[in-house]
């Protein structure tokens, strides 16, 4: 799913410089999304580095150049909320010039893919977690293993980066117009998503009645959108201006809106 910050806002990786969600070097660190039940891959450059004699633990040996297996724990930011649905399999990765390639292949892309533990839970959902990068096994370009090794010679594992905390949404299906283009088909905001699980209190829903619900119950207490035009054919709700007879203010078809 493509996500937008608002109307006519996209997120810089949704262009053609797509480059991911999470850059700690840009200190760009996007939300995701993902529909109900999928199962989807995540992608991920991994580029070796000069260790920190300050932080040894933190880097990539520009050893690694041959390959190693790879995964990555998802641990929540918040206990009650599980992620180990997103943490990364097992993957061995090859290095080419100290930058991740997807296989042994020429021209393999820097992008690993890696396959998550499980599908997106069911429910309107907010997620925030980390990702814990492993290393097992590290060889050389002629097959000769380099890693420390037990003295049954089994390589050790060891982890070599963490991630900064991670953002991503859960929604119980694809969205609708208007967010629903001939240039890209879903594109939900980021502000609406967050306005509705965050100020409507929905997150946390199973069914879309339920979240809509909460939704209507939000707008009716008070919080400004209170006004409902039923006059001109087409129901839908707004902030209400000085003179609300006039109805200046802007309105949207909730409907269509939230879902």
């Amino acid at each position: 799913m493509v996500l937008w910050w608002c109307f006519e806002e996209e997120l810089f990786h949704a262009d053609s410089n797509f480059e991911g969600e999470y850059i700690p070097d840009e200190k760009r660190n996007d939300p995701s999304a993902y529909v109900n039940g999928i199962t989807p891959t995540i992608q991920v450059v991994i580029r070796s580095k000069q260790p920190d004699p300050a932080n040894p633990g933190q880097f990539i040996d520009d050893r690694f150049i041959g390959r190693s297996v790879i995964w990555a724990t998802a641990e929540a930011s918040d206990p009650n909320i599980g992620v180990a649905f997103l943490s990364l399999k097992r993957k061995r990765v090859f290095f080419v010039n100290g930058e991740s390639r997807d296989s042994d292949h020429p021209g393999a892309s820097k992008h690993v893919t890696f396959d998550v533990g499980g599908s997106i839970p069911s429910g309107f959902n907010a997620y925030k977690w980390s990702f814990t990068f492993h290393l097992e096994g590290v060889w050389d370009g002629a097959g000769n293993l380099i890693d420390a090794q037990d003295a049954q010679g089994t390589p050790i594992e060891s982890k070599f980066d963490k991630t900064a905390e991670l953002h991503a949404y859960s929604t119980i299906g694809l969205p609708s117009l208007p967010w629903n283009t001939s240039r890209i088909q879903t594109k939900p905001w980021v502000n609406a998503i967050a306005y509705a699980g965050y100020k409507c209190g929905t997150f946390g829903g199973a069914t879309a009645v339920e979240v809509a619900d909460k939704i209507i119950a939000f707008l009716h207490s008070g919080q400004g959108m209170h006004s409902y035009n039923h006059t001109t054919g087409v129901p839908s709700y707004g902030y209400a201006g000085a003179d609300e007879r006039r109805q200046t203010w802007g309105m949207f078809n909730l409907t269509s809106y939230m879902f």
